[in-house]
């Protein structure tokens, strides 16, 4: 009975990670501008939540919007079966835009790869879940339909214990500060 209980928190635990991540993306002013909304009604941060981003892997409505999209997967692919934790979370991040909204202006990059690139500079060793830093380990781009890039942003938690001594820090103000 307690290992379902705990099986259930587990889950609970996914969905709190993604409102953690999504209030990380959201709270960026980068992020908000490159998205650039085209939708009615957009014009708080929050107001993206479920138009722009989404906490899944899938587009609400019709996908012939020219809009920008940032969609959100949470894993955890390895269960502690003594206490139902899991060890590790691996997040997976999809930036998808529509090929008229490639072009930024006075910008040496795609929209696309702009928003990832924001995502990478707040996530990458910069979220803690509690038993580790996220980091990111893959950025694939392709496309998702005949109108629509993706770019596709994989991270996992790195558990710093598992590291020897030189080469565990501490994440301070400057980066990491080796020890």
């Amino acid at each position: 009975m307690m290992q379902d209980k705990n099986k259930a928190n587990a889950v609970l635990d996914i969905s709190a990670y993604k409102t953690s991540l999504i209030e990380l993306l959201i709270s960026s002013d980068n992020i908000i501008k490159l998205i650039d909304s085209q939708q009615a009604g957009v014009y708080e941060p929050a107001d993206h939540i479920y138009k722009n981003i989404f906490p899944y892997l899938h587009v609400n409505g019709t996908q012939t919007d020219e809009d920008s999209y940032i969609l959100i997967a949470v894993s955890q692919p390895q269960l502690n079966r003594r206490n139902g934790t899991f060890t590790d979370i691996h997040v997976q991040i999809q930036v998808v835009v529509h090929r008229q909204r490639m072009e930024l202006d006075n910008a040496n990059a795609t929209r696309l790869d702009a928003i990832a690139h924001e995502i990478i500079g707040i996530l990458d060793g910069g979220v803690d879940f509690g038993f580790g830093m996220l980091e990111c380990y893959s950025s694939i781009e392709d496309m998702l339909t005949d109108v629509y890039l993706r770019r596709e942003l994989y991270f996992r938690t790195v558990d710093l214990t598992k590291y020897s001594n030189d080469r565990v820090g501490i994440l301070g103000k400057n980066g990491w500060d080796r020890r």
